[in-house]
């Protein structure tokens, strides 16, 4: 179930939660961004999400025709970059040294989806213009320093 309290922080707790909530962001009425970005820890959503198994690419986002942008990193190594031009993404790759503790990150517009998945699946969407701004900034960041 996703709780409302606020409607610029929504909680979503468990997989299917979580699904549900990253796809409506995709799917709400009004203007769409035209980049989201996103730093993820490949071997997790593998786990986790079977769509991110077939093909690490997040159908609600390739439906709506969204492009991304996305820092990865897997204990298997860089491995992405082949299927990107397909899946409308570019991507980069940090070592799970680098990019240790991180889980999952989304930023969708001036909306920012934290994900943990321990000890259970909770994805916090906080939809603020700032705290977009500043989490793009961070993501950046990463992205510059980070394996093409």
């Amino acid at each position: 179930m996703i709780l409302e309290a606020d409607p610029n922080f929504r909680v979503a707790k468990g997989v299917e939660q979580a699904r549900s909530l990253l796809s409506s962001l995709f799917t709400e009425p009004g203007p769409k961004p035209k980049l989201v970005y996103g730093i993820a820890d490949i071997d997790a959503l593998e786990r986790l999400f079977v769509e991110f198994s077939l093909d690490f690419g997040y159908p609600a986002r390739l439906a709506a025709n969204i492009h991304s942008r996305c820092i990865y990193t897997s204990i298997k190594g860089h491995r992405q970059g082949r299927s990107d031009e397909r899946l409308l993404r570019e991507s980069r790759f940090l070592t799970p040294e680098q990019l240790g503790g991180c889980a999952d990150l989304t930023i969708i517009g001036d909306t920012v989806v934290f994900m943990t998945y321990d000890p259970e699946v909770v994805a916090q969407a906080v939809t603020s213009a700032l705290v977009a701004a500043q989490m793009t900034a961070f993501f950046t960041f990463l992205w510059d320093h980070a394996v093409p």
